[in-house]
């Protein structure tokens, strides 16, 4: 059984097109990992440049370029558990109420000096960009 020369003729232009979308879809992909090492190269001169001059944003023709604090919970691991640990048993666990506290309440004095009054922070800084209005308006136009 056979298509009709038309058929195979539309069958055929939609193979190229696709193809053609698989081959700019793969370019790109690459053109994205190079810019995305550049970006990545640039980002560890531009922060801390940044930070130094204590520039915090930077306006620019098509938005905003911002550096943001972030503070985060460091995860604790072996070595500072045991830091903490020897920490309280020199310290807090000399202490009266915890000598006199029940089994439920030196685990609560326990618990609260690790996890609640010696928790460790981590500040860092990246980059935000924020992209003006006008700019956004263009990729609304963009027809595939």
């Amino acid at each position: 059984m056979s298509l009709p020369e038309t058929d195979i003729n539309d069958v055929t232009e939609k193979v190229k097109e696709y193809a053609d979308i698989c081959k700019t879809i793969k370019i790109t992909q690459e053109k994205m990992k190079v810019l995305n090492k550049k970006k990545k190269e640039l980002y560890k001169v531009v922060v801390p440049k940044l930070k130094s001059t204590n520039v915090t944003k930077c306006n620019l023709p098509f938005g905003t370029l911002k550096v943001v604090k972030t503070k985060r919970k460091v995860t604790p691991n072996k070595v500072s558990m045991k830091d903490k640990y020897i920490s309280f048993f020199n310290t807090r666990a000399l202490d009266q109420d915890y000598i006199n506290g029940s089994a439920e309440e030196k685990s609560e004095i326990l618990f609260k000096y690790i996890y609640v009054d010696n928790i460790e922070f981590k500040e860092e800084s990246t980059i935000s960009m924020t992209y003006s209005k006008e700019f956004r308006d263009q990729f609304k136009q963009l027809n595939v």
